[in-house]
């Protein structure tokens, strides 16, 4: 219902390009942003992200690298971005995005500098012929800040990504299958430049992108859990956190909401193996600026919906109990912090009190 209210995709392309390349401002709730203002369009809640791959090639060079820095900067919003460069496409070598960020939820003296890179290219056959130029440009890219009497192998941290972008890929294609089969001989070499993850994206124009994501530590098979998710997703939802189970993803329509089926894991109790129950996990990550404003209620009533959805999937409907989860990815920057906490713990006893019979048959034990 929500996708039948929005424009045709093809018109809001054609807005997105022109807040791209400044011909129009973006409007917001609280004022609209200066015309051009890109650090703008990384931080609003409603930019359309995943139309942003389809002017990664756009024939406008001011729009295609205004597409893939507010993309990267998106993707990685919550995080320290140190640097971002993009370079155009130069012979066998594709276009290039290369940059550089650490956790800003970590102290920074523990805190890895991470390096990214993004290759825009057609389809798997223009994959398989360019990856060599691809892990060379990478390599070329680390060696820059690597010391010259060390061995990059051995200064480089397993913390780095390399998204691949293919902007004209069949959507029938096995995408997962086939990236696996193309990585194999490059195994050694991305675990030299210390690549933990390889994301893909797979889109034609005017479609919105699949997303599947190789890890080292699966030897860069797969990963089922962080399918149809965009890069970072899984670390903004802290699913490390939810170790313990095993997870199935219930399909929801909002990408930066995610619900799963967690199996509690078999635990070893002096010889004796107990099954934990079962729980319904929802995960959502929210880009509002007005959460002490009347957008926690609504953040909140819309992940009840989600639930309600979800409860019509067996699988939700045998588990024991439900939790949900929310990062609210804007910092807050009111002077009385303690104040707004306060504001905010008012307004989850208000919320609580006002749908208690729901969350109640939701059995929600845990927000």
């Amino acid at each position: 219902l929500l996708e039948k209210r929005l424009p045709p995709i093809d018109v809001r392309l054609a807005e997105l390009r022109d807040l791209l390349v400044g011909k129009k401002a973006l409007k917001r709730k609280w004022g609209s942003a200066p015309k051009g203002d890109l650090q703008a369009l990384v931080e609003s809640p409603t930019l359309a992200v995943d139309l942003l791959p389809s002017l990664f090639e756009d024939g406008d060079v001011v729009v295609h690298r205004a597409a893939l820095e507010v993309y990267v900067k998106r993707v990685y919003r919550a995080h320290n971005m140190l640097a971002l460069n993009t370079t155009e496409q130069d012979g066998d070598c594709p276009m290039l995005v290369k940059w550089s960020f650490r956790f800003r939820d970590t102290p920074i003296d523990i805190s890895p500098i991470r390096y990214g890179m993004l290759a825009v290219l057609k389809d798997m056959h223009d994959l398989r012929e360019r990856m060599p130029k691809v892990l060379e440009a990478y390599r070329e890219s680390l060696q820059v800040h690597c010391p010259s009497d060390v061995e990059l192998s051995t200064w480089v941290d397993p913390v780095n990504v390399l998204h691949i972008a293919m902007n004209s890929e069949d959507n029938n294609t096995d995408i997962a299958s086939q990236v696996f089969e193309l990585l194999q001989p490059y195994k050694s070499e991305l675990v030299k430049l210390g690549v933990k993850f390889v994301n893909t994206l797979a889109y034609k124009k005017l479609q919105l992108p699949r997303y599947n994501t190789f890890t080292m530590a699966r030897d860069y098979q797969e990963d089922p859990l962080y399918r149809g998710s965009r890069p970072t997703v899984a670390h903004l939802l802290e699913l490390s956190r939810l170790k313990n189970y095993d997870l199935e993803r219930i399909a929801t329509v909002n990408r930066d909401l995610h619900i799963y089926v967690g199996q509690g894991k078999l635990e070893d109790d002096g010889g004796r193996r107990n099954l934990r129950p079962s729980h319904l996990l929802l995960r959502r990550i929210s880009h509002s600026r007005d959460i002490a404003k009347g957008g926690l209620e609504r953040i909140l009533t819309k992940a009840i919906d989600a639930l309600q959805l979800a409860m019509l999937d067996p699988r939700a409907q045998q588990t024991s109990s439900t939790r949900l989860y929310l990062n609210v990815l804007p910092e807050l920057k009111d002077k009385d912090f303690e104040g707004v906490v306060g504001k905010l713990r008012d307004v989850m006893r208000g919320f609580i009190t006002a749908n208690t019979n729901e969350l109640l048959k939701l059995r929600v034990d845990e927000i």
